[in-house]
């Protein structure tokens, strides 16, 4: 999706308007829904007017904070390009990235384009970081998680421009979206690792707004998602 130059309070404003209009509620009475200015960290990707949440109490453990609908989630199996993952034998996190992509290259045309244009470009994670900042990182299993990650996901590059070939009509680089575009793919891929929830058996991993604003994925995980029938619960 393409950068567009605007502030934080702009940036959150439409997410809340589509928060509203996808009855993606939650308890105003506890949190908040604020942006947080972010400052570089050495050198490594961070994202200026991040959105983030505070409480506005404290919170009871087991406590409801969120209801999502399932229909507002990002997921590659009921997406618009579900059957062509289909006919294509794709699944997983290969489908996800490039449903995200899809949806992005769509600009505001997109159902998603009110919580889409409120993620950073890129995640902070180390399959991203420089050449300086990955020395840090060798002889570790870490760093060898990284190789292992890379090429996975050059493999899977490869795979995209397959079908972008049998899709052209499909797959249209517009929007800040470039297909062939290495760099690009990466991106989506650093957002989709490191902010996709386990939905349910159907949905697989999917991209689920609101709930990728917590810390939910490292040992200090804040928050826990409940999937019932319709919605998701935090």
């Amino acid at each position: 999706m393409a950068i567009v130059a605007q502030s934080g309070e702009e940036t959150l404003r439409v997410l809340l308007e589509w928060f509203e209009k996808n009855k993606v509620t939650y308890n105003e009475e506890a949190i908040k829904v604020v942006t947080q200015q972010q400052t570089q960290g050495g050198s490594n990707i961070v994202s200026p007017n991040g959105i983030g949440i505070v409480a506005k109490r404290a919170l009871i453990d087991e406590e409801p904070l969120v209801m999502i609908p399932k229909c507002a989630v990002i997921s590659s199996a009921s997406s618009a390009l579900a059957n062509i993952f289909e006919d294509e034998g794709l699944g997983g996190s290969l489908a996800l990235c490039i449903t995200v992509m899809y949806e992005m290259a769509q600009g505001n045309e997109s159902p998603w384009y009110g919580y889409l244009q409120s993620l950073p470009r890129r995640a902070d994670i180390p399959l991203l970081w420089d050449a300086e900042s990955l020395k840090w990182l060798a002889g570790t299993d870490v760093g060898k998680w990284v190789e292992r990650d890379e090429k996975n996901v050059r493999d899977d590059f490869g795979v995209l421009q397959t079908l972008v070939a049998d899709y052209p009509s499909v797959f249209v680089s517009q929007n800040g979206v470039r297909w062939d575009d290495f760099e690009c793919f990466m991106d989506t891929t650093s957002l989709v690792s490191s902010r996709a929830f386990m939905v349910d058996e159907f949905r697989g991993n999917s991209m689920v707004p609101f709930a990728d604003i917590f810390n939910h994925l490292t040992s200090a995980a804040n928050v826990h998602i409940e999937s019932e029938e319709a919605v998701c619960l935090l």
